[in-house]
């Protein structure tokens, strides 16, 4: 299986896609403090983007274009967590016909911030750590680079991807809302995941990755702001998780297949995304 023998990737070290709306093309590189908020939205990204009152980094996967079309709206939302949340935030949820809600935090996360659609009785919640189940798994990766603990994840946590994408196979209606605390990294690499079964670009979900700083920074302007948006979502690490998911593993579904995600599960991923 290549889940056994795969070898974790190096970083890649640049990256060089043209910025839509731009006239330049800009060049990514870890040893330049090139922020992944200089990929400013464009009018697509805004037009996904939710609106919430305490809800951070919001935004619906539908819009973007996949292998056989566009991906419907009001299907997959990633978001930031939703410790703070209104009830204005869980109506506009509603309104989209969201009915479930996977939470991609450790236990102690939640216990510290917990979900506030986690006893409401109007969505379907379900935990499923993505890095593990204890506090040092979460300290291990919190402690790696973005790309390391991205391709890390994959290689030992196959068995809670499986989990994460047989839940979001599993509603039998609605939509599906999913994050982890910021909406960047757990999140970000399973919309990427999503988006890679989808048939979208990789240009594409490279940008949909970083654009979260954006919206996580939008007015960051001290210096210790941008430097969190400098570190926030940086391109390079999204094309780090790509390599390895494709040249490591044969790709999302492959990846999925082999960590024991049924035949059944992927058709109905693909047609959920508008691609069946």
């Amino acid at each position: 299986m290549r889940l056994a023998g795969a070898a974790l990737r190096s970083s890649t070290l640049a990256l060089a896609i043209a910025v839509t709306g731009c006239a330049s093309t800009v060049t990514w590189t870890p040893s330049l403090e090139v922020a992944s908020r200089d990929i400013q939205p464009t009018q697509q990204d805004a037009s996904r983007a939710l609106s919430f009152d305490l809800v951070k980094n919001g935004r619906d996967l539908g819009g973007l274009t996949g292998e056989a079309g566009a991906i419907p709206t009001q299907r997959f939302i990633r978001t930031g967590t939703l410790h703070h949340m209104s009830e204005r935030d869980k109506e506009a949820l509603l309104a989209r016909g969201v009915v479930a809600d996977i939470d991609l935090r450790t236990y102690w996360e939640a216990v510290g911030a917990p979900d506030a659609l986690a006893h409401d009785p109007r969505f379907h919640y379900q935990r499923i750590s993505l890095y593990g189940v204890g506090l040092l798994d979460w300290m291990e990766y919190s402690w790696a680079s973005r790309g390391d603990a991205y391709t890390n994840a994959l290689a030992n946590h196959h068995d809670a991807f499986r989990d994460v994408f047989h839940a979001l196979a599993s509603q039998p209606a609605g939509g599906v809302v999913f994050h982890c605390s910021a909406g960047k990294d757990r999140t970000g690499i399973v919309a990427a995941m999503l988006l890679s079964i989808a048939g979208v670009k990789r240009e594409t979900i490279v940008r949909d990755y970083a654009v979260s700083a954006h919206y996580l920074f939008p007015d960051a302007t001290t210096h210790e702001e941008l430097a969190h948006a400098i570190a926030a979502s940086p391109p390079f690490a999204m094309e780090q998780f790509l390599e390895a998911l494709d040249d490591d593993y044969g790709g999302a579904a492959a990846y999925l297949r082999d960590a024991g995600l049924s035949e059944g599960d992927l058709a109905t991923l693909r047609m959920r995304l508008g691609q069946e």
